[in-house]
Parts: C-alpha cells; sequence; structure tokens
C-alpha cells in the first residue's frame, strides 16, 4: 500500500511539472538561442515561444525573442531534412508544418514516404494478429464446416499479407 502511495504522489508531481515549459530559475539564466535551437531541432513551434514568455513573466523574466526565433530557424534547418523527415515519417510522428517552404520542398515527401511505410508495417501487423486469432479459432472449431470457413479467412488474411509485403519491398526500393 505504502509503495502504491507513493507510485500515486509521483506520478502527481510528474503531472503537475508537466504543466509548467520552464522554471523561474531556469528563465533568469536561459541562453534562449540554445533553447530555440533544441525546440526548432525537435520540430516544435515557433509559437512555442509564448509558453515560455508566460512562464517566464511570474518570475519578472522576458525572453530575447530575437535570440530565440534566430536559434529556432538554425534548429529547423537540422530538422526539416529528407532524412529527418523519412525517420518522424517511420515513426508515425506528427509534423506541424513548421519547415519553412525552401526546406518542406524536400523534407514532406520525405515524410509522407515514411508514413506510407508505417502505414503498411501496421497493416502488416494487423494481418499478422489476425493470422493467429483464426488458427487459434480453427483449433478450438467444433465442425468441419466451421473449421474450412476459417481456413478460407486465414487463406484471405496471408493474400493480404503477401501483397503488404510486396507493396513494403516496393516503398524500400523507392526510397
Amino acid at each position: 500500500m505504502r509503495l502504491v502511495l507513493i507510485a500515486c504522489v509521483g506520478a502527481a508531481a510528474v503531472a503537475l511539472a508537466g504543466c509548467e515549459t520552464i522554471s523561474p530559475e531556469e528563465c533568469r539564466v536561459a541562453d534562449w538561442y540554445a533553447i530555440g535551437n533544441k525546440n526548432g531541432a525537435n520540430g516544435q513551434s515557433l509559437a512555442d515561444l509564448n509558453d515560455y514568455a508566460k512562464d517566464c513573466a511570474k518570475a519578472g523574466v522576458t525572453p530575447d525573442r530575437r535570440a530565440y526565433a534566430d536559434g529556432h530557424a538554425d534548429g529547423l534547418r537540422l530538422y526539416c531534412t529528407p532524412e529527418e523527415g523519412y525517420e518522424r515519417g517511420l515513426q508515425n510522428a506528427y509534423y506541424g508544418g513548421v519547415c519553412p517552404p525552401e526546406l518542406e520542398r524536400d523534407f514532406l515527401p520525405a515524410y509522407r514516404h515514411g508514413r506510407e511505410i508505417y502505414r503498411v508495417n501496421a497493416a502488416i501487423e494487423d494481418a499478422r494478429r489476425d493470422i493467429d486469432d483464426l488458427q487459434f479459432r480453427e483449433r478450438a472449431a467444433q465442425t468441419r464446416p466451421e473449421r474450412a470457413r476459417i481456413r478460407d479467412a486465414i487463406y484471405d488474411r496471408q493474400r493480404d499479407l503477401d501483397r503488404f509485403y510486396d507493396e513494403l519491398d516496393r516503398l524500400r526500393r523507392r526510397y
């Protein structure tokens, strides 16, 4: 019981801490260029500075908007690459449209390609789970017609799975 209470208190502390983007102490010593750079490199919006400004206002500190924006722009040059777009797409990560047009032109097709591979991988996993479930049901089936119907369903899902693997191979060759 004591362990459960400690875990609950810890979880509550983490949840409350998540509401604050930056502490008053961090506001006072912040390297706004570095913070902007890190956020840009993570694909976060320039508008995140508004959250920092609200938190820092409580400490009587105003963020250096110019330094943050310069750092953010430099960070976006690291984020808005075709390689990063592809990786983010493979992870099914959200893209918030933060890349400037001249960088988005190469980032977005790679991101979409990664997302397509993610989608096919998810379909493969679904088909595998379905086949496993159907095989279990086939073993438990009581009648011959029921087993035959389930075998047909397994065959159909196996064909789907084969098609998904073909599509995955085609997508991987394309990038």
